[in-house]
């Protein structure tokens, strides 16, 4: 065969276009982050350092463009584009999160294409009792399941509000001893002596700089002969 001529197909010879390269038998498409800008070529030249083309077959040097690779979250079910594709730098990614998880009180959020893409978490409220005597106590955890850890020993990273309003509390987060990703934080009240303890408890975990709140809120009574009778 002559020069820049690669395949030949029942007695015609084919030329290799540009984007692609001369193979044993047929001409081949440029892989991604190459491209061949000419006819016939016996090799597709690669990107320069820190470039790639987003598909195959890429005719020109402009073609090569800074990428990001879209990356599953944590705790995440899907994304927009599909993850593992490559997208031009600064594309927005749309998260759907896994059911119960959220980031910034939203199971769907949209960022900018990232290597470490904002995880997706859980934060939830439950009670040791909701309904107790006016002398009895119980205990509020939040539990937060998180990559990202809330501070262990910042007590703001744990809030705790009755009825939207912020209580003062000083309770901080703890790891599961399992080492599961799992966070808890606990508020107590020890004597429910007064009606003004009744009321919807929820939590609020500073993490990452965000503040995100429980998805569920527990609602809270006090009984008594002394209050209701």
């Amino acid at each position: 065969l002559s020069s820049g001529i690669n395949a030949e197909y029942g007695g015609v010879c084919t030329e290799c276009a540009a984007g692609t390269y001369k193979g044993t038998d047929s001409c081949i498409d440029c892989a991604i982050g190459y491209y061949s800008d000419d006819v016939s070529q016996d090799e597709c030249t690669e990107c320069d350092s820190g470039l790639s083309t987003l598909s195959t077959g890429s005719t020109d040097s402009s073609d090569c463009i800074s990428v990001c690779t879209v990356t599953l979250p944590t705790h995440a079910s899907s994304t927009i584009p599909t993850a593992g594709t490559n997208v031009a730098e600064g594309t927005d990614v749309t998260v759907t999160c896994d059911s119960g998880f959220q980031v910034s009180g939203s199971n769907t959020y949209t960022e900018t294409c990232s290597d470490s893409p904002t995880a997706c978490l859980s934060v939830s409220t439950t009670v040791s009792s909701n309904t107790v005597f006016e002398e009895d106590s119980t205990t509020f955890t939040c539990t937060v399941i998180s990559s990202v850890a809330p501070s262990t020993s910042d007590a703001t990273a744990c809030k705790w509000y009755k009825d939207s309003s912020l209580l003062d509390t000083t309770a901080t987060f703890s790891e599961s001893s399992d080492s599961s990703s799992t966070y808890t934080c606990e508020y107590e009240i020890s004597s429910a002596e007064d009606v003004d303890s009744e009321g919807d408890y929820t939590c609020e975990a500073v993490i990452n700089g965000n503040d995100e709140q429980s998805t569920d809120t527990v609602s809270f009574y006090v009984i008594g002969i002394y209050l209701y009778g």
